[in-house]
């Protein structure tokens, strides 16, 4: 019964993306994703790499010398964003676990 439910939940999830991000937050999220998708240049329709979000947050630190609680808000924002279009970004964790420097505040 509880693997049911887990499929059911997952299922809705993906039926209506939208419910992934909040709406009073949208704009927010919508405004990260876009800026994302120009620093990349990307084009409508291509689905984001690893390199690409890699690239993004390397210049968001190095670049833009955000600090590292701004880095989580939009790392998340982009999270939420790319899991309601695409699905679950696997490799972004796997790439946040060996790239944690870039996520903690310099001394």
């Amino acid at each position: 019964m509880e693997d049911n439910l887990k499929d059911y939940v997952a299922k809705s999830a993906l039926d209506s993306p939208e419910s992934l991000i909040p709406k009073k937050s949208r704009a927010c999220y919508e405004k990260v994703w876009r800026q994302f998708r120009e620093d990349q240049n990307l084009q409508d329709g291509s689905i984001p790499t690893e390199q690409d979000y890699l690239e993004h947050f390397t210049k968001l630190r190095e670049e833009k010398k955000l600090k590292a609680s701004t880095l989580w808000s939009v790392y998340s924002r982009l999270n939420a964003f790319h899991t309601s279009l695409y699905g679950k970004i696997k490799f972004i964790y796997k790439w946040k676990a060996k790239n944690d420097s870039l996520f903690q505040e310099q001394l």
